[in-house]
C-alpha cells in the first residue's frame, strides 16, 4: 500500500517530513527541491518506508538533505544533484536514527556525505558526486554502487559492501579505514 505524492518544494525555511503508519504502508514523493534561506530538507520515516525521486536545490548557499528515521527500507531512487549551490547529504541526526537509506540514482552532488547513525547504502553510480564521505562511529556504509569522493571510515564504523547479498562497492577516490576498530564486513554467497 503506497501513498504517492507529486513534487515537494521546501519553503522559505527548512522543511521536515515525518512518516508514520503500519509497516506495510509506504510513501512515495516524486522529487524534492530544497529552497529558502535555511536550505535543508529532513525526512524521518519511523515505521512506514519512504521513497523519494530526485533531489535538487535552488539558491546560492549550501543545501542539506537529512535522511533520518528508523524505518528499515528507505530510498532515493533518482539523482541527487547540485543546483546553483552544492548539495550535501547527512544520514542520521541522532542515535535514534537507526534506519537504512539507499541512494539508488546516478548522483552528481558536490557537497559532503556524512553517515552519522544507521546505514547508508550507495547502490547507484555516484562517480560524479565529488564530496568527501565520512562514516562515524557505529554507522555503516554499504551497497553495490560507485562512490566518487574520498571516503573515511572512522573508528567504530562499518564498511559493508553488498546489499542483502554479496556485492561490489567501488571507490573512485581514496578509501581510509581508521586503524584500530573500523570494521570491514563481507557477505559470502
Amino acid at each position: 500500500k503506497t501513498l504517492a505524492l507529486g513534487n515537494l518544494t521546501t519553503g522559505a525555511n527548512s522543511g521536515a517530513l515525518s512518516v508514520t503508519g503500519e509497516s506495510d504502508y509506504s510513501l512515495a514523493i516524486g522529487s524534492v527541491i530544497i529552497t529558502g534561506t535555511s536550505k535543508s530538507a529532513s525526512f524521518n520515516p519511523t515505521t512506514a518506508n519512504l521513497s523519494i525521486g530526485s533531489v535538487g536545490n535552488t539558491g546560492a548557499t549550501l543545501s542539506t538533505l537529512n535522511l533520518n528515521g528508523t524505518a528499515p527500507s528507505n530510498t532515493v531512487t533518482g539523482a541527487i544533484a547540485d543546483g546553483t549551490a552544492p548539495t550535501a547529504v547527512t544520514k542520521g541526526s541522532s542515535a535514534a536514527d537507526t534506519g537504512t537509506w539507499s541512494l539508488n540514482g546516478n548522483s552528481s552532488y558536490s557537497g559532503t556525505t556524512a553517515i552519522n547513525y544507521g546505514t547508508l547504502l550507495i547502490n547507484g553510480n555516484n562517480a560524479a558526486a565529488s564530496g568527501a564521505v565520512t562514516v562515524a562511529n557505529a554507522a555503516t556504509l554499504g551497497g553495490k554502487g560507485i562512490i566518487g569522493g574520498a571516503t573515511a571510515v572512522n573508528n567504530g564504523a562499518s564498511l559493508a559492501p553488498g546489499n542483502g547479498g554479496p556485492g561490489t562497492l567501488t571507490f573512485n577516490g581514496d578509501l581510509n579505514l581508521a586503524s584500530g576498530t573500523s570494521r570491514l564486513l563481507f557477505e559470502a554467497g
